[in-house]
């Protein structure tokens, strides 16, 4: 979301931002606050800090009590308690930047262990739904994660609510003052984790934004593959053996060194569609003004000496056949050193003669130049993307 964040806050007139990251960010032990998740959540803080209206950011943390693997409050594991969560660490940035912190384990927990109506949390709610008998409102969640849409859902939006209804009461007995006003122009404290920065560097290209970046396209189409109207999955699509298409990456100067302000080192992400038949491969290389794969950590200080003539060579290959029985948008990482301000990335078909058709699907591309260790560490999660990205380094 960090990286992404102009992609789904089209519109950046809000007054109200919520951010819920507790439920699935998991507390770090040591170092508590200075890794790479949390620097991103810092950023992304101060990014919505720094909007146009300067809005409200309020931190509402939500809880899981169950794992995903188990059901039932007596097979809950340790790691799933009141106090082993990210909320501690997330209370640092509300009482460093001022934020509103809003906490469901506080107003749900004890009525959990209790058993009240509304909280129950002894099965869940998806597993009941056949049974035309089942009390609706008694289970506080959907699955083992998501809470349920008549019981913790309605607590979440109450307890929102009543946030506002608590500032509401406090403007009536303390009106807004004109010093206020001016706290909320005034510029942002430093970064509270140390060796942070901010950047309006990092891209994402995803949608319309996506389709408009490509260029020299033969033999991808952009095509809506989702089966309903409310889900579109747009993207490029190709099954044609050395179909290509391209994507021009823009690097634009940084404002705080002068000496990087064309040299910068980046992790680019290919979202990919993995399917379980009919599936080909996707070769990737890069020209232009960067250098891709293993070669970007061998790039001089100085950028000298470097063959730039690499258009045809394969930095990665994205493989799009899953040997599990589903469809869904994996994530092919390789690290480039931008060494001007245009890279052009070139991903085409290759012939690996498979029974059927060789589809490859392209749904969005990422570039992180902040965080590219935690940009780095969502493509390590998905082992099989990772593999499959020739130049990616443990």
């Amino acid at each position: 979301m960090n990286l992404c964040l102009r992609e789904y806050l089209r519109d950046p007139d809000v007054d109200l931002v919520l951010l819920e990251y507790a439920i699935n960010d998991p507390p770090f032990l040591v170092p508590q606050m200075i890794n790479e998740p949390r620097k991103s959540f810092e950023q992304l803080i101060r990014k919505l800090l720094r909007l146009p209206r300067r809005p409200a950011v309020v931190l509402l943390n939500l809880f899981r009590w169950f794992s995903e693997s188990s059901v039932g409050a007596d097979q809950r594991p340790s790691d799933t308690y009141y106090f082993t969560n990210a909320e501690a660490q997330f209370f640092e940035f509300a009482t460093y930047y001022g934020l509103p912190l809003v906490s469901l384990k506080a107003a749900v927990y004890h009525h959990m262990v209790a058993g009240t109506r509304g909280f129950q949390v002894d099965t869940l709610r998806y597993l009941t739904r056949r049974n035309d008998s089942a009390d609706k409102e008694a289970l506080f969640y959907e699955d083992p994660m998501h809470p349920s849409g008549l019981t913790g859902h309605r607590v979440i939006s109450e307890l929102i609510a009543g946030l506002l209804l608590s500032v509401a009461r406090g403007l009536v007995t303390r009106p807004w003052r004109p010093s206020e006003e001016e706290q909320i122009a005034a510029a942002l404290p430093a970064h509270m984790i140390p060796d942070n920065y901010d950047t309006d560097l990092d891209i994402c290209l995803m949608g319309e934004n996506f389709r408009a970046s490509a260029v020299d396209v033969q033999g991808f189409e952009w095509l809506n593959e989702g089966r309903s109207p409310l889900a579109p999955k747009w993207g490029y699509t190709a099954t044609v053996p050395n179909a290509s298409i391209a994507f021009t990456i823009s690097h634009s100067a940084t404002t705080n060194e002068t000496a990087r302000h064309v040299q910068a080192s980046v992790l680019v992400i290919l979202a990919y569609l993995r399917s379980y038949e009919n599936m080909g491969v996707a070769a990737v290389s890069c020209s232009g003004g960067c250098v891709c794969g293993e070669a970007a950590s061998r790039v001089p200080a100085d950028g000298g000496g470097v063959d730039f003539g690499n258009a045809d060579k394969v930095i990665a290959r994205l493989d799009g056949l899953s040997h599990e029985h589903n469809s869904q948008l994996q994530l092919g990482c390789f690290p480039a050193m931008m060494l001007a301000s245009e890279c052009r990335v070139r991903v085409w078909v290759e012939d690996v003669h498979r029974a059927g058709i060789n589809k490859v699907k392209l749904g969005g591309l990422i570039v992180s130049h902040t965080a590219p260790d935690v940009a780095q560490g969502m493509c390590r999660e998905n082992l099989e993307a990772a593999e499959r990205a020739a130049g990616f380094l443990e």
